[in-house]
């Protein structure tokens, strides 16, 4: 079965254009990713992925393209043979984001004023603490402790490895990254803002991660472990957002819990700090993510999986999913697609969408004033 591929993102071409033999890492019902001998990891799938810069988008990717995990793949005059698959990537047309855009800070507040209204799944439910006239003024109620059930479907809960997600097919693994007791800090300028309820801000410290990757979905002990799990997520997020504002040295530590702190092949910590990356980076803040990437990317080498350690550095140059920059540009812009991009998001993984949109906020509330 030959496949031809139609777009491929930055990282994506890297791997193709060094045509070196590389390895299936990881294979799910509409993509797999693959490791070349140099370490360049990109993901083939069907359109349905979206573009990215890892992606490389083939015209179709029929459920009966089985390719095993552990697969060898090697190139041959411009083809790259796995199984019984082969990937023709000659025709290959280059993606890349949007690396810069004009705004004003006026302007982008009440974008990010729209987008706090808008409910939210994932990390994405701290939006409205971010944003700083919503948690002023308090016009929607405060993001109260999600259910187990509701949990699970934010990529806290532990699961089985290779659980195919609502849209890309990523799958569930362990919880991989250190974590933090730490209580909620409350961001500069806020009034000392915190979470707003208590038994949130009060839950009790994050257990090992082997035994809460392990935890039974909806079993005993399930819904304890996933608070926990959102309680280290949330302080983290608005820890990051407090640096953010006032970025004195180098991150605080409780911003490193959020490095692998997750599930999922791309855990919710690792989505919102590549969020972060890509907004600094795209509305001019280069300088700090300069800074932020030097210290981010060596500890993620060791805190996460490969495959986020790639995306984490593809966001570090400013590359993320097409829908991420759409809605930035729309937040930026004040503009009624907001809901549009939002909307694509949501369909990006079990919450990765909503975690990566997150960290942009923390990034962009200090920009608009």
């Amino acid at each position: 079965m030959r496949l031809a591929v139609t777009t491929a993102g930055s990282r994506a071409r890297r791997l193709i254009e060094a045509a070196q033999d590389a390895t299936v890492i990881a294979v799910f019902a509409r993509s797999l990713y693959l490791r070349d001998a140099s370490g360049r990891i990109a993901c083939f799938g069907g359109p349905g992925l979206g573009e990215g810069p890892l992606n490389a988008l083939c015209v179709s990717w029929p459920e009966s393209a089985t390719v095993a995990a552990n697969s060898a793949a090697n190139w041959q005059a411009g083809v790259l043979r796995l199984g019984g698959v082969e990937l023709d990537a000659a025709q290959a047309q280059p993606w890349r984001p949007t690396s810069s855009m004009a705004w004003d800070g006026p302007t982008l507040k009440c974008g990010l004023v729209r987008l706090a209204v808008i409910p939210a799944r994932g990390l994405g439910r701290l939006i409205p603490l971010l944003v700083p006239q919503t948690a002023a003024s308090g016009p929607s109620p405060p993001p109260g402790p999600m259910s187990a059930r509701e949990v699970a479907r934010t990529r806290l809960g532990g699961g089985e490895e290779g659980t195919p997600s609502r849209s890309d097919g990523e799958g569930e693994v362990v919880l991989c990254g250190p974590h933090s007791s730490d209580p909620p800090h409350p961001l500069p300028g806020s009034g000392g803002l915190r979470p707003r309820n208590e038994d949130w801000a009060r839950a009790p410290s994050p257990p090992d991660r082997r035994r809460a990757s392990r935890a039974p979905k909806g079993g005993e002990g399930y819904g304890s472990v996933a608070a926990q799990l959102e309680h280290a997520l949330n302080t983290s997020l608005l820890t990051l957002a407090a640096w953010l504002r006032e970025p004195a040295g180098e991150p605080p530590a409780t911003v490193a819990t959020l490095i692998g702190l997750g599930s999922g092949l791309t855990p919710a910590g690792d989505d919102a700090l590549g969020g972060a990356l890509i907004a600094l980076r795209v509305f001019g803040r280069a300088a700090l993510a300069d800074r932020l990437a030097e210290w981010l990317l060596p500890r993620a080498r060791t805190g996460t999986s490969d495959i986020s350690h790639a995306h984490l550095a593809a966001a570090a140059e400013g590359e993320g999913a097409a829908a991420l920059h759409d809605t930035l540009t729309a937040l930026a812009n004040d503009d009624a697609s907001l809901a549009e991009g939002v909307a694509r998001l949501d369909r990006i993984g079990h919450s990765s969408g909503w975690d990566a949109l997150a960290g942009a906020v923390a990034a962009l509330v200090s920009l608009a004033g």
